[in-house]
């Protein structure tokens, strides 16, 4: 049953009442079932912190909630398929960006994402991370760029990078003359196995980060 299996993961009280008081909100049965198996299929412990949490302001449930509802039924199953790999932090960056996203756009991402969890926690966190210390605004043409770029990066993570090895990666990120959002990307990049992350992340803003990223890396 959806509804208990969703409030198996539950221990907070408030949690469970957000839960519940969404639910009801929903006229669609599919909607409704789809949201209690994307919380019951979430890592022990997670459910709690973003039931009750807020994200920009917002209700984390009810942003939850629309995205529900704004993916079609292949897109409800591959959000419940991923939500056993998010942490909080991943679902929460999640959540901020797809608040901001089209519908076409989050279904693409989300069939990726589904057969990749781990790394599209990561991914989603790093960049949603990587907005905030560079402080580039989350807009919609913003959303768009990162869920393109993980459309064509994530797939091919655990290739061998053609640019620089992770060793090299690893070398950047410690280097104390790197700017730290340098030193932060190529962490992330060694971490990931590969120069590609770096660059295919870093592409798209490259105006907006206001620091010479090719030539801070040595490309």
């Amino acid at each position: 049953d959806s509804v208990l299996n969703a409030l198996k993961k539950l221990d907070d009280p408030a949690a469970a009442h957000a839960l519940l008081t969404s639910i009801d909100s929903l006229g669609d049965d599919a909607e409704k079932k789809a949201l209690l198996d994307a919380v019951g299929n979430l890592a022990p412990g997670q459910a709690d912190k973003v039931l009750t949490g807020t994200i920009d302001g917002k209700p984390s449930v009810e942003l939850l909630k629309e995205l529900v509802t704004k993916l079609d039924a292949a897109g409800r199953q591959d959000l419940i398929k991923l939500m056993s790999s998010l942490d909080a932090g991943g679902l929460n960056s999640l959540l901020r960006l797809a608040n901001v996203t089209s519908a076409d756009t989050l279904g693409k991402a989300l069939k990726i994402f589904a057969g990749k969890g781990d790394i599209a926690n990561n991914f989603l966190k790093f960049a949603d991370n990587i907005l905030g210390k560079l402080g580039i605004t989350l807009t919609a043409d913003v959303a768009a760029k990162i869920f393109d770029t993980a459309i064509k990066f994530i797939p091919a993570v655990g290739a061998v990078p053609n640019i620089i090895d992770a060793y090299n990666m690893g070398q950047i990120a410690n280097d104390p003359n790197i700017p730290p959002e340098i030193k932060y990307l190529a962490g992330f990049g060694a971490a990931l196995n590969g120069a590609d992350a770096i660059l295919a992340i870093a592409e798209p803003f490259i105006d907006e980060f206001g620091v010479p990223i090719l030539a801070s890396l040595g490309l």
